[in-house]
C-alpha cells in the first residue's frame, strides 16, 4: 500500500479555556483539517487544561475516516492508521470492489482458453482452462473430450499455464494453449521464440528455439553467432526456457 503522507499525534497541555492552534483558537470540540488530509480535534478539560490531537484522516473527496477506519472512493480504498508512538498516517490502496477492466469482483468470463474470475482488489485470476469447444478443463487435471484426454498443466516454477491433448483420434487436431488448432504434423512459431510441433500422438511439443532472425538452436544446446550466445533449456518439469546473453570472449 502507498503511504501517501504521515503526521505526529501530537498533544499539548495548558490550563487555558480554548485551544490554542497555529495562532487559531478552537473551543472544546471543535475539529479542523491540518495538511488537507488529518482531522484535529480541542478538547478541554473541565481543570482548564486542553490538547489538540489528530482524530481521523480527510479523504480526498472530503470525508472524514476515523483512526483505524477506511472508505472506498472510486477505485481505491483509503485507511487512516495509528502506530504505538502516535504517528498517524493515511494508506492508499486498490479498493475491495475494483473491477478487472469491465468485470466486477467475483465475476467469472472465458478469454482464450482460460476461464478468468474477477478477485477483490481488481486482480484477474486463472480458474481453469477451457477448449475450443466450451469444454472446462480444472487446472491440473485431465478431462475426456470426444475420446480424447486434454489436460490443463500449471508450471509451479514460472507460473505457466497450458492447455495440451494428450492423444488423438482419428481425424483429430492439436490444440495450443491461445485455442488455436493444428493439423497432425504441422509446425509453427509461437511466442516469437518457440518452434512447436503437432506430433502423431496428439502432443505439442518444442522442436527447438528460434533467434530473432531466424537461425534455430537446439533444445538443450545452444547456438554463438554475432557476439550473441543463445541457449535454449529444457528445465525438470518439461518447460522450454530460451535466453539470450554475451558469448564468451574467447569466441569473439
Amino acid at each position: 500500500m502507498l503511504l501517501v503522507a504521515v503526521v505526529a499525534l501530537f498533544v499539548a497541555l495548558s490550563p487555558a479555556h480554548a485551544c490554542l492552534y497555529k495562532g487559531q483558537t478552537y473551543v472544546d470540540g471543535d475539529e479542523w483539517t491540518v495538511q488537507e488530509m488529518f482531522v484535529m480535534k480541542c478538547t478541554i478539560n473541565q481543570s482548564g487544561s486542553w490538547k489538540t490531537a489528530i482524530v481521523g484522516c480527510m479523504s480526498p473527496q472530503g470525508a472524514k475516516i476515523n483512526i483505524n477506519e477506511s472508505r472506498v472512493e472510486g477505485a481505491d480504498e483509503f485507511r487512516c492508521v495509528a502506530d504505538a508512538n502516535g504517528m498517524v498516517r493515511m494508506n492508499q490502496g486498490i479498493g475491495r470492489f475494483s473491477k478487472c477492466g469491465t468485470h466486477t469482483v467475483g465475476e467469472q468470463w472465458v478469454k482464450g482458453a482460460f476461464q478468468y474470475v474477477c478477485q477483490p482488489g481488481g486482480r484477474e485470476e486463472v480458474t481453469a482452462c477451457v477448449t475450443s469447444s466450451g469444454t472446462r478443463v480444472a487446472i491440473n487435471s485431465v478431462v475426456q473430450e470426444n475420446g480424447v484426454p486434454v489436460e490443463c498443466v500449471h508450471f509451479a516454477n514460472n507460473g505457466t499455464l497450458i492447455l495440451r491433448t494428450l492423444g488423438v483420434a482419428a481425424g483429430e487436431k492439436c490444440m495450443d494453449s491461445d485455442g488455436t488448432t493444428h493439423e497432425i504434423g504441422s509446425w509453427w512459431l509461437q511466442e516469437t521464440h518457440f518452434n512447436k510441433t503437432c506430433g502423431t500422438d496428439g502432443r505439442i511439443t518444442i522442436a527447438n528455439c528460434v533467434t530473432v532472425d531466424g537461425q534455430r538452436v537446439p533444445v538443450n544446446g545452444q547456438l554463438i553467432a554475432n557476439g550473441l550466445r543463445y541457449n535454449c533449456e529444457k528445465r525438470n518439469d518439461g518447460s522450454i526456457f530460451f535466453r539470450t546473453g554475451a558469448a564468451p570472449s574467447n569466441f569473439l
